[in-house]
């Protein structure tokens, strides 16, 4: 892997590795999109909430697999990760959108030109079928999503800048309309102060990770995700350090920051739990 390259410019640099945990203290209610980051080396540990469901995303950068821990399911699914795939993966899925848009768009012709069929052999009689109430495909696919006819969100800077965390971050705020959403502040991950192993390893990780996430943006967009409030990543590039959410009246009802503390971690923290089976493997019958 070329990754090795890499780690073998850090052994001869003489880069220092150590552990390191990124945790995030909450107080009221505002997301964050982690619960804490765990990095020790090469390896990464993100873990999260998914609609209330606990799950964390281990990263090996030394075999560059990303595993996914369903931890109430006690279930995982790995993939082999590349960044330079993330483009062609995102290529496949846009023109996955556009075949499944021409999909529909044939299905709903046929069931229109058949209605149109049965109206004709009922020689002008009232018949009452399903084709007067002939559902459309598409609106159904994209109400299930939600409303998709709001404003977009929208980041706006704000000039300032805090110290969190031994870090200096920048704030900003987002909008959806007249109605401030919530604030966060973001600091480049390399100016972070970890070691230089560390350092590195979480800012490959972050970029693969959010790549992969960018190749499904046709889906997102596709089927209106991105017009629901907003998901608290933060930028390429980037990490929060600290956050607040704010209600539609302006009142802020939540906020969070972050704590850095480099130290020994659980070597197993980065490691598929032994009672743990693959998603992909079938059920005993």
């Amino acid at each position: 892997m070329k990754y090795l390259a890499a780690l073998c410019c850090f052994a001869v640099s003489g880069a220092a590795w150590a552990d390191t945990r990124i945790a995030y203290t909450v107080e009221g209610s505002c997301p964050t999109f982690a619960d804490s980051i765990e990095i020790s080396g090469s390896r990464m540990r993100i873990d999260m909430r998914l609609d209330g469901m606990a799950m964390s995303s281990l990263f090996d950068g030394e075999e560059d697999t990303v595993t996914s821990l369903m931890h109430e399911q006690k279930q995982f699914h790995q993939t082999e990760v590349d960044e330079d795939a993330a483009d062609y993966t995102a290529d496949v899925m846009g023109s996955t959108m556009i075949y499944v848009d021409k999909q529909m768009d044939a299905a709903m012709a046929q069931m229109k030109k058949q209605c149109e069929q049965m109206k004709a052999q009922s020689r002008g009689r009232n018949v009452v079928s399903a084709c007067d109430n002939m559902p459309d495909m598409r609106s159904m696919m994209e109400s299930a999503m939600g409303p998709a006819d709001q404003a977009k969100p929208e980041m706006r800077e704000t000039g300032r800048q805090d110290a969190v965390a031994g870090g200096t971050c920048r704030w900003t705020e987002v909008w959806r309309g007249e109605h401030k959403l919530r604030e966060q502040c973001d600091a480049d991950i390399v100016s972070l102060p970890l070691p230089d192993g560390d350092r590195g390893s979480f800012a490959r990780g972050v970029r693969v990770l959010m790549s992969y996430g960018d190749a499904m943006r046709p889906v997102v967009d596709r089927f209106g995700m991105a017009d629901k409030d907003p998901i608290p990543v933060p930028p390429k590039g980037k990490i929060t350090l600290a956050g607040a959410c704010f209600d539609a009246s302006g009142e802020r009802v939540g906020r969070f920051a972050a704590d850095i503390a480099v130290g020994p971690l659980d070597p197993q923290r980065f490691q598929v739990p032994a009672d743990y089976s693959s998603m992909l493997q079938p059920e005993p019958q």
